[in-house]
């Protein structure tokens, strides 16, 4: 789908994915990095994740989340590495209702639970039979989203927070 909207589009590309072989991978990745009328470079991240220096990018697009918070993790961290110039931005699309935001927030959790244990290695919690249920229920609901519902409360504390820091004479805001 990406790769038809940059023909449409006219956009100049580089695709890399499991048929490269190592050879023309890295060619691929130089000429991105060293060719600024490249527009943009289509991998996925499992094939993105390990051996790439995508130092040519200033934007990261995850679109296909993996189960693996880690995966994720490491294909956006391509663009952040030693001998970047510039500041790189990271988008995550996610459709509501769908495996993917399930999918974002299972890495949600395993993140959380994976920091709890790292602190409290005696901590030992297991995913109920209802979670695996509500991975493949899709949900009609058009009142909000669960990612937005997820982060709601994330938000209310930060915008109280900077009204106590303004309060207090702080003044800056994000």
């Amino acid at each position: 789908v990406l790769e038809r909207f940059l023909v449409q589009q006219k956009h100049t590309y580089r695709r890399l994915d499991g048929t490269n072989n190592i050879k023309s991978r890295i060619a691929l990745i130089d000429e991105f990095n060293n060719n600024d009328e490249i527009f943009c470079f289509l991998l996925t991240t499992r094939v993105g994740g390990l051996g790439v220096n995508l130092t040519g990018a200033d934007r990261v697009v995850l679109y296909d989340p993996d189960w693996n918070p880690s995966t994720d993790l490491q294909a956006r961290e391509r663009a952040w590495r030693v001998g970047q110039r510039r500041e790189v931005i990271v988008y995550r699309l996610v459709v509501s209702g769908t495996i993917e935001e399930k999918m974002y927030h299972r890495q949600i959790f395993k993140t959380f639970l994976t920091n709890k244990i790292l602190k409290d290695p005696k901590q030992r919690r297991f995913f109920k039979s209802r979670d695996l249920h509500d991975l493949f229920t899709l949900t009609d609901d058009t009142g909000g989203t669960e990612t937005g519902d997820l982060f709601a409360d994330v938000a209310d504390e930060m915008l109280a927070e900077e009204g106590s820091i303004e309060g207090q004479g702080g003044g800056s805001s994000v």
